[in-house]
């Protein structure tokens, strides 16, 4: 499996990160939509897209307004909960957003999913809905000739264990180190050590650090320390470079 991060920090971009924007080359999957987004035709050429949302916050959305100059001429697909019809959906409407998709030049469908497996060509998609976030949070596993698990946005849990459980690559939120731990549970979201303690639980082969914190991109070098004390092949992906699993 060949994967790209387009953008992996949360809440706003940086002059060196995006927003959150993973693809998964081999099976043309995008996993949310971020200030990435734009990024990925210069990695996926085909004419089938399948796009996963997580949630709706803004900073895994954003990139969809950019819908009209990427996807001129493809079949695209949005998977996502409770995802309104396309006709609904508020980022495709006014005020936001000045064209409506249906006037699009490309042909779009919006699934609805909640907790269900199902293929795409060869891979099983698996998703999970987490609730320790401010909104329900859809986590998905790719399972091919790898597995890949995305949860993103959430406190670390015992029910996400079994998830990610025996994963070549885990892709986790990461946004606090340890010594802000009471911070990120009043918040929601996950410290790097109870993300390494997860990957190490779950017996997971490596641990990508995600949605990281942009206010403290200074200190992401002791993010991965401190992660690595615990589960050593945890790293911070570089953004646009491909790697395989």
């Amino acid at each position: 499996m060949k994967i790209v991060f387009l953008g992996t920090t949360g809440y706003y971009p940086t002059e060196k990160r995006h927003t959150c924007c993973v693809i998964i080359k081999d099976l043309n999957i995008i996993l949310d939509a971020g200030s990435g987004f734009f990024r990925f035709p210069k990695f996926i050429s085909s004419y089938e897209i399948h796009i996963f949302l997580s949630h709706y916050h803004l900073d895994h959305i954003c990139g969809l307004t950019q819908l009209l100059g990427l996807f001129k001429g493809k079949e695209v697909e949005i998977y996502g909960w409770k995802l309104e019809r396309s006709k609904k959906f508020p980022i495709f409407n006014q005020p936001y957003f000045s064209i409506p998709i249906s006037q699009h030049p490309f042909n779009i469908k919006i699934r609805e999913i909640r907790e269900e497996s199902f293929y795409i060509k060869n891979a099983k998609i698996t998703s999970k809905l987490f609730t320790r976030h401010t909104f329900p949070v859809l986590a998905y596993k790719i399972e091919a000739d790898k597995k890949v698990t995305y949860i993103t946005d959430i406190q670390v849990g015992e029910d996400e264990i079994d998830f990610a459980k025996d994963s070549d690559l885990l892709i986790h939120e990461c946004y606090y180190l340890n010594e802000f731990k009471e911070r990120a549970k009043r918040e929601m979201h996950s410290t790097t050590i109870e993300v390494a303690n997860l990957a190490k639980k779950a017996n997971c082969k490596k641990l990508a650090l995600y949605h990281l914190n942009p206010s403290l991109e200074e200190r992401y070098p002791d993010f991965e320390k401190e992660a690595k004390y615990i589960f050593p092949n945890a790293f911070i992906p570089d953004e646009c470079v491909e790697i395989e699993i």
